[in-house]
Parts: C-alpha cells; sequence; structure tokens
C-alpha cells in the first residue's frame, strides 16, 4: 500500500505496507488499508478493478477510485513527470525503488500515451503500481471535502 500526499510543489510518497506472497490473505490486507484509511484520513483509494475487487469491500465506496486504461496509464504519464522534474519525495519507499528496476512503459492507445507494467513476468511490481496509482491521485484535482449527512 502507497500513499501519497502533495508537498508544497510535489508530491511527498510513503509505502504503507508491502505484502508479498502466494497467495496473500486479502482480508488482513483489506483490513491494514482500513485502518490505514481511518489512521491518515485518505480520502482517495486507488485501485484495479481487475486485481483489487476483495480489498476494494474494506473502503467506503465514495472513496474507492477505479485506476485502469486511460486513467491508469494517465496515472503513469504523471508519475514519471513527477520524478523527471525531480518534484517526488520519497519516504520510506526503498520497495518502489526495487520495483522501478522490474518496471516498463507499455503503449496506451493512439495519443503516445502508455503504462507501467512488469518487464517480467517473473517479478511482481505491486509496489511502483501502488506508488503510480497513490501518486496521480494526488497530483490531480483534491477531492471534495468529505460531508457527514
Amino acid at each position: 500500500m502507497a500513499m501519497a500526499w502533495r508537498l508544497g510543489e510535489g508530491v511527498a510518497l510513503k509505502i504503507i505496507s508491502d505484502v508479498t506472497g502466494d497467495p496473500v490473505n486479502t482480508d488482513d490486507i483489506g483490513r491494514a488499508l482500513k485502518a490505514a484509511i481511518l489512521k491518515y484520513g485518505v480520502r482517495q483509494v486507488g485501485f484495479d478493478p481487475s486485481t483489487d475487487r476483495e480489498l476494494v469491500k474494506y473502503v467506503k465506496k465514495q472513496y474507492a477510485i477505479p485506476l485502469a486504461g486511460q486513467k491508469f496509464a494517465a496515472a503513469s504519464s504523471q508519475f514519471a513527470n513527477i520524478v523527471r522534474a525531480d518534484l517526488l519525495s520519497w519516504q520510506e519507499a526503498d520497495s518502489v525503488t526495487d520495483d522501478l528496476t522490474w518496471t516498463s512503459r507499455k503503449s496506451y492507445g493512439d495519443a503516445g500515451g502508455y503504462e507501467a507494467v512488469r518487464a517480467s513476468d517473473d517479478r511482481p511490481i505491486t509496489a511502483s503500481l501502488a506508488a503510480v496509482r497513490a501518486v496521480g491521485l494526488a497530483s490531480g484535482p483534491s477531492p471534495a471535502t468529505p460531508r457527514v449527512l
């Protein structure tokens, strides 16, 4: 799990947990996600609808933001632009640095877009994909302040 937030002109990134295993216990991860959301006051959670469905049930519906296809390609591009511009502050994110070695670009669409993908099927890149989603959300428009109705 990665958390990102605006920091001055840039974005800060912190890995909250790096879970590996085959299989992973999605209930344990989901409970940890829910606890992190409450602890840090998270208002948006980016997820891949094809792989993270079991985790989304631990997130309030209005906070769950599917990032796949064109939206994930935009987040991938935004992440790369922020890194290139030296606007990303990494905090406890060694797993992202390790994963980026195994991350590649895959063309997306006709407009020259691309998305972050695994360079090898033998090596998962869960930390870098989580970082791309988190930074993509943090660098986009700010979400509305949550209201209690």
